[in-house]
């Protein structure tokens, strides 16, 4: 709880937070093309590509596709940052979409159910049926692959306070 706690309160806000480092395993690339036309009013795509060993230039290449893809929508966090000042900037993010295909950025992940944001995940990663065996509501990225027009869809007051008992 401390852990998850650390920083703002809530993640709520138009804004969406793609995976959790700069590193080809968050499918960065595949999920700013779910991401095309499905933005919030007014909302940023957040990326931190500040950790993670992949080499060099893939951090730029993922900033390059995103600004192109979404121009001053997309926000690359290319600097290490404090994680107070990191939480303070996510905490905008009402949307988590973890690409992943294996197990990662479980405190990410956890941290961002406990504040409220809703989680999207890939059905085959195995932290999506550990969550759903603790009666956490998520949404699979599958949903958003199967109908180019679905729309993001938050959680409900109900379903946040609910994700957060369970956590505890």
């Amino acid at each position: 709880e401390d852990i998850f706690a650390a920083g703002a309160q809530a993640m709520a806000g138009p804004d969406v937070l793609l995976g959790n480092s700069a590193n080809p395993s968050n499918n960065h690339l595949e999920a700013l093309e779910l991401l095309r036309g499905r933005l919030p009013a007014g909302g940023r795509i957040v990326v931190p590509l500040s950790y993670g060993k992949a080499h060099p230039g893939y951090a730029r290449a993922v900033a390059e596709a995103g600004r192109a893809a979404q121009g001053e929508r997309f926000e690359p966090l290319r600097d290490w940052m404090p994680i107070g000042e990191y939480n303070t900037r996510i905490a905008r993010c009402g949307f988590v979409l973890m690409n992943h295909r294996r197990q990662q950025a479980v405190g990410n992940i956890g941290a961002a159910f406990y504040k409220g944001a809703t989680v999207y995940m890939r059905r085959e990663n195995p932290l999506f049926g550990f969550f759903a065996d603790l009666g956490l509501t998520l949404h699979a990225i599958e949903t958003l692959e199967a109908d180019a027009a679905a729309p993001l869809v938050a959680l409900t007051a109900e379903q946040q306070v609910s994700n957060r008992r369970a956590l505890e």
